[in-house]
């Protein structure tokens, strides 16, 4: 993650509440991802639109890694990203030693585009900036 582990209650619900002014002016979307039968929450995915593009982003917990909820999850946002019209790219990034997330992107048909040097710094990882593999998909 791009930032560190919420461990409060209140820096839970300032986030909540930063997400749904997101949604009000349409610069956030974003979505619990849930499992039957209890629907209980696993995860999370947003995505950012911008202009003609859109960003997405998800995280998981470690328990539930490798069963196909993020790839099924990001899958349903790019489809409904790219099915409005007014948008011609979706695009993420990952981590470059975050291989399970790279195979998540390269699964729902997102390409390689390159590597973005000291793009992210990820204070679960590291205090300096990290490499990030960019992944698109467009609209053609």
């Amino acid at each position: 993650m791009d930032w560190r582990t919420l461990v409060d209650v209140s820096e839970a619900a300032k986030s909540v509440q930063r997400s749904r002014e997101g949604w009000e002016r349409g610069t956030e979307f974003g979505w619990m991802i849930t499992v039957k039968p209890g629907d209980f929450a696993v995860g999370r995915i947003a995505c950012f639109p911008n202009g003609h593009r859109a960003e997405i982003g998800y995280l998981l917990n470690r328990r539930f890694w490798g069963k196909g909820y993020a790839t099924e999850a990001a899958d349903c946002v790019i489809k409904w990203l790219l099915a409005d019209g007014g948008l011609w790219r979706v695009w993420a990034t990952c981590d470059v030693e975050n291989i399970a997330s790279a195979q998540v992107l390269e699964k729902i048909g997102m390409l390689r585009e390159g590597t973005l040097r000291r793009l992210a710094i990820r204070p679960n990882i590291s205090e300096e900036p990290r490499d990030a593999f960019l992944y698109a998909k467009v609209r053609v």
